[in-house]
């Protein structure tokens, strides 16, 4: 209320000085120019220093959403939390947690977008807010099954069956979307075929748009992969291609071609995998730019920061108050002094106690330790086939073509070196001190390590696609793999080595 009755006060002096300032130029006054440039020079810093709404924010951050433009809309959203918690607009902050749940939603970070549609539920249940309370529950199911945390989604399921949305045509549509995600947590296929067709029915029946109906062809393709049947899977996701594509959809676009490439490669035929990979790779490019949304998602992390510490500030100055008032009363505490010296000598004997307890486990541990050193020597290979195991199991750990493989793991490289799990596990263990798949991660960075900085064969590839080439299903995976071994991102490894290569050529 403050500010608001500054700001038009001050808009009220402008407007007197340049009524004044007006009426002075026409008889050529000095002080008229004087005044006429102040106007000039405070006008644009009064509009400057007047920011967009909370509200404003919110529309931006939906608009940049709808146009795929995901990064701004993270952004936006970011800034709506910003300016929602300046005005006090709860109903905005509200709807910022909703929209930053749904965006890493479609990045498939799926734990992140749980943990903001949680928060989103608080604030709604605290608003007293039902359509919004609904829409949570909705959302929850969906990313509890996602998360494949099977009672999570039930819970939902059961609140989002007991509420309605003010949009009842699309409280139906994600309620049986939500029980066919569930029927598939499940494993009841044929139930989830039923619900997903109803879905898809009832957006068609309603007009909801092409997306709607795009999105339930895509949940009934999974359901026929799930049960083996690829055919029908490459039919539909194929018709998902073309809904998500009318109606203008790169989410849904990108994520029909990266399933399309990864049938066909299941399916044997290289060909049209490495043709929907490559359209896959092109898009995800332009509309899920990693780098980018993770530089977003640090200016999300720096706002929840300067909340937490606000929250703080706010326990510090309570601690003091309250510190303030115990010093007040000090005199009146003699009793509690009395009471902790004889807490003090009872805790000497506690602690004794805890002692001989610790004394007597770490004894424990020892034997145990001991028996169990004995049990695992007696396990022991000769040194003989030792050494011939650990030789077959490097041999095939350099074979790159091997180790790249997606499938490759322990009981396949068991089989190479014809040896059993136990053996191979236990050899690699002794020997590198490492786990199989520590010592996989090592030879595939390494390799990966290659080929990031050999820009004239792999120049060409994207970190996503380099990721894959050495084995790696999953980009993040590979990141944190890499992060791990490497200690920076592939992409500044990749960057750092080729600034090298050509100060090399340089030079030379």
């Amino acid at each position: 209320m403050v500010s608001l009755f500054v700001n038009f006060a001050i808009k009220a002096l402008l407007f007197h000085i340049y009524f004044v300032t007006l009426r002075s130029i026409m008889s050529k006054t000095p002080l008229a120019l004087l005044v006429a440039w102040l106007c000039l020079m405070l006008c644009p810093v009064q509009a400057v220093s007047n920011p967009l709404t909370a509200d404003s924010l919110m529309a931006l951050s939906r608009a940049c959403y709808e146009d795929d433009r995901l990064v701004e809309a993270l952004d936006y959203a970011t800034q709506t939390l910003r300016q929602a918690k300046k005005e006090h607009d709860e109903q905005a902050y509200m709807r910022a947690l909703s929209y930053i749940g749904g965006i890493y939603g479609v990045f498939k970070d799926y734990d992140k977008a749980h943990y903001y549609f949680k928060r989103c539920l608080a604030q709604a249940q605290r608003l007293g807010d039902a359509d919004m309370t609904a829409r949570c529950y909705s959302n929850l199911t969906m990313t509890s099954c996602m998360l494949r945390h099977e009672a999570d989604a039930l819970g939902y399921l059961r609140l989002q069956e007991h509420s309605q949305m003010a949009d009842t045509v699309r409280h139906r549509y994600f309620l049986l979307s939500n029980r066919g995600k569930v029927a598939v947590l499940q494993g009841r296929w044929q139930q989830a075929l039923a619900y997903s067709r109803q879905a898809r029915q009832h957006a068609a029946d309603h007009q909801m748009g092409l997306m709607y109906e795009a999105a339930e062809t895509a949940e009934m393709a999974n359901i026929y992969e799930a049960m083996g049947q690829d055919s029908m899977t490459v039919a539909l996701f194929g018709q998902m291609l073309t809904m998500a594509r009318q109606a203008g959809d790169q989410k849904g676009v990108s994520r029909a071609l990266d399933h399309l490439a990864s049938t066909y490669r299941r399916m044997g035929d290289s060909s049209m995998a490495a043709y929907y990979q490559e359209q896959a790779v092109l898009l995800d490019d332009s509309v899920f730019n990693t780098q980018e949304f993770n530089s977003a998602k640090g200016r999300l992390v720096d706002f929840e920061e300067e909340q937490k510490a606000e929250q703080i500030s706010l326990l510090n100055v309570r601690i003091n108050r309250q510190l303030l008032v115990i010093l007040l009363f000090a005199t009146l505490l003699a009793a509690v002094v009395v009471l902790a010296i004889v807490l003090v000598r009872r805790n000497r004997s506690l602690q004794e106690a805890y002692q001989l307890l610790v004394d007597k486990h770490q004894q424990a541990m020892r034997q145990q330790e001991q028996t169990a050193k004995t049990a695992t020597d007696s396990e022991h290979l000769p040194a003989e086939q030792h050494q011939q195991l650990l030789a077959a199991i490097e041999r095939i750990l350099r074979q790159d073509d091997v180790i790249c493989s997606p499938d490759f793991d322990l009981a396949r490289l068991s089989t190479l070196v014809g040896s059993n799990t136990k053996y191979v596990s236990w050899v690699i263990n002794d020997h590198h001190h490492l786990s199989f798949k520590a010592l996989l991660n090592q030879y595939r960075i390494q390799l990966a390590s290659k080929r990031l900085a050999d820009a004239e064969h792999y120049g060409h590839l994207t970190i996503q696609a380099i990721a894959e080439s050495v084995g790696y299903k999953s980009q993040t995976n590979f990141i944190q793999a890499f992060k791990a071994i490497v200690g920076m991102t592939p992409s500044t490894y990749q960057k750092l080595a080729r600034e090298k290569q050509h100060l090399q050529a340089i030079y030379q």
